[in-house]
């Protein structure tokens, strides 16, 4: 599967419009192949097995493969070509520029048909993007298996896929942004807030929602911890993103290309957006890094006052928060503030 929608059908397109060109151009061949496979096949079908398959090992897989997905769409030669800027050499139009192949000069292109690739580009991005994202969300609902050990095993699953997933979607939201189009930003923030919430709640508001089980057997318990190691580690990325990157040696890391790729923080948000500012995501930042600094040093040991928490739980369980606002960061905040204040 991985193969035919990364590498396969690019590469047929080329074939095909090379072989007939007075028929057939190669947006034409690109265009249908990527429609009739990924977008009408096999995109809906790895979601909806992420989301609503009844075995616990399917569900991994789907929600696994997105992630290879993304990273295979990355490579020379494919949808998300990264190996050049060259519309004419960048994929899946071109073969792209494979690793150790040295300088390679591009054939001239119009300006104007590079733009229009660009964009179809961003598109299927975001398209990707939103898929796996989707595909997290309804893991980390509460109560998915009513097995307790197949629902600690199911959101565990979906926390890694969330994990990988932040990164790429704020680089790509922060593109947006300053390309001027907040509502494609907007139609990515809030389905990732959805599943940093998700997340959140797991680790945070499980007891009140009564997750925890005292009869769930050794194995369960196991996943169990497993699932709170994923929550902790999905928060510290929270922390990274969140966050402002000032020190000087921070400051000469991010020079290397790979890590200006393959990184995000505050400083790589563009302003401007009405919704998506830096101080809002700073404060998630902060409340996030004292919660997991508490986690850290405490061991997780502070009390945290229940009837918040129930609050926070019931807010979160109907879409509303308990503090009376419609701000897409209210219910994360409503999650992080009790446990953050617990380990003042």
């Amino acid at each position: 599967v991985v193969e035919v929608s990364a590498h396969t059908g690019p590469s047929t397109a080329r074939a095909l419009a090379s072989s007939y060109p007075q028929n057939y151009t190669i947006e034409m061949c690109v265009d249908e192949i990527y429609t009739r496979i990924n977008s009408e096949l096999i995109l809906p079908v790895i979601l909806e097995s992420a989301q609503s398959d009844t075995i616990p090992a399917k569900r991994s897989a789907s929600l696994a493969l997105f992630h290879t997905l993304h990273s295979e769409w990355c490579k020379a030669g494919s949808y998300l070509d990264g190996s050049t800027s060259a519309p004419s050499l960048a994929g899946p139009y071109g073969p792209g520029i494979s690793p150790g192949s040295g300088h390679v000069s591009a054939p001239p292109f119009n300006p104007a048909e590079g733009q229009r690739r660009n964009q179809i580009k961003s598109a299927r991005r975001a398209e990707l993007l939103r898929r796996w994202v989707q595909s997290a969300i309804p893991n980390l609902t509460p109560g998915t298996f009513t097995n307790a050990t197949l629902d600690a095993s199911a959101a565990g699953r979906g926390v890694l896929s969330a994990s990988a997933a932040l990164k790429p979607c704020l680089r790509y939201m922060a593109e947006r942004i300053g390309s001027a189009d907040d509502a494609g930003a907007l139609r990515l923030f809030l389905p990732v807030m959805r599943m940093i919430e998700g997340v959140l709640g797991r680790i945070f508001l499980e007891r009140t929602r009564g997750g925890e089980s005292s009869s769930m057997d050794k194995k369960g318990q196991v996943e169990g911890d497993a699932l709170r190691s994923s929550c902790i580690k999905f928060l510290e990325i929270v922390v990274l993103c969140f966050s402002k990157k000032e020190l000087p040696f921070q400051a000469a890391s991010r020079m290397k290309k790979d890590n200006v790729a393959n990184d995000f923080s505050l400083e790589d948000l563009p302003p401007g957006h009405p919704i998506i500012t830096r101080e809002s995501l700073e404060e998630i930042g902060d409340y996030a890094f004292s919660t997991l600094r508490g986690l850290v040093l405490l061991g997780g040991q502070a009390a945290i006052d229940p009837n918040l928490l129930l609050a926070a739980a019931a807010s979160s369980s109907s879409g509303s928060n308990f503090m009376g606002g419609s701000n897409p960061f209210t219910p994360i905040l409503d999650i992080l503030k009790p446990a953050a204040l617990a380990f003042l």
